[in-house]
This record gives C-alpha cells, sequence and structure tokens, in this order.
C-alpha cells in the first residue's frame, strides 16, 4: 500500500532532466592567428549544459593554465583534384588530412592554409613566410 502511494506520488512530480544539446557548427570555436602570427587556443570552452540551478559549491576560479607553443611552417600546399587528397608540407614534412600535429587533428588543406582541429576548437593556419605559433593548453597531447 504504501510502495503505490509513493510510485503514485513520484509520478505526479515532473521531471526537470536538463539534457546537453548535441554539439552543432555555432557551438564551434574558430582561432586566428593574431599580428604577431601566435594562435592562442583557450582554456576553457563554455559547456551546452545549463544548469537548473546555481551550485553553491561550484569551483569558480581556476588559475592560469600553463602552456606550450608549437611552431607551424606551411612550406607548401597541394591541391589535387580530390579534395580530400591535399597534402602540406609542414615543418619539413609531408601531412595530408587526418594527420595529427602535436595532438591537432588536419581537417582541411585548401590554397590559403590548414585547418587544425581538436574538439570543438578550429585552428585557422594561413600560408606565410613566417611561421605560426600555435599556443596550445598543456593538457593537449
Amino acid at each position: 500500500m504504501i510502495l503505490r502511494v509513493l510510485a503514485a506520488f513520484a509520478a505526479s512530480i515532473p521531471a526537470q532532466a536538463v539534457q546537453a544539446s548535441p554539439p552543432s557548427s555555432a557551438a564551434l570555436v574558430i582561432v586566428r592567428p593574431d599580428a604577431a602570427g601566435v594562435a592562442t587556443l583557450p582554456d576553457d570552452i563554455p559547456s551546452p549544459t545549463v544548469a537548473v540551478q546555481p551550485n553553491p559549491f561550484i569551483r569558480r576560479y581556476f588559475p592560469p593554465q600553463p602552456t606550450r607553443d608549437i611552431t607551424v611552417l606551411i612550406e607548401a600546399v597541394l591541391i589535387g583534384g580530390d579534395p580530400g587528397r591535399n597534402s602540406a608540407v609542414i615543418n619539413g614534412l609531408p601531412y595530408a588530412i587526418g594527420d595529427r600535429i602535436e595532438g591537432l587533428t588536419i581537417s582541411d588543406i585548401g590554397s590559403g592554409g590548414i585547418e587544425l582541429r581538436c574538439g570543438r576548437i578550429a585552428v585557422l593556419l594561413p600560408v606565410e613566410d613566417r611561421p605560426n605559433i600555435v599556443r596550445l593548453p598543456r593538457q593537449i597531447r
């Protein structure tokens, strides 16, 4: 009898579940190098989840994360008939789409430059005479 009453009571309470929205193209964070040629990846990417009530126990201060710099010199871009077969010479080594450089995946190679991806972060590096510097948080390997 008590279980039936509890089950009826639990069924009458509306559920307040918070569901994360699937990542969309709008959630993509695009990073380009500044005038000095340095592209800095953000330490914190906002989460797509929304809390119903503010959490009083959440950690609100995070000290700055240590970073590491990688140098990316795009020496040549080779464009083929099929865009999926484009390749580039980066730091003296040949790379194709899908290859990894220091924890970043090459997702696109075009005549204007390359696109590196790490999760929802896209780093667009142009073809230039000078090397680009990508500043990564230490946890990206």
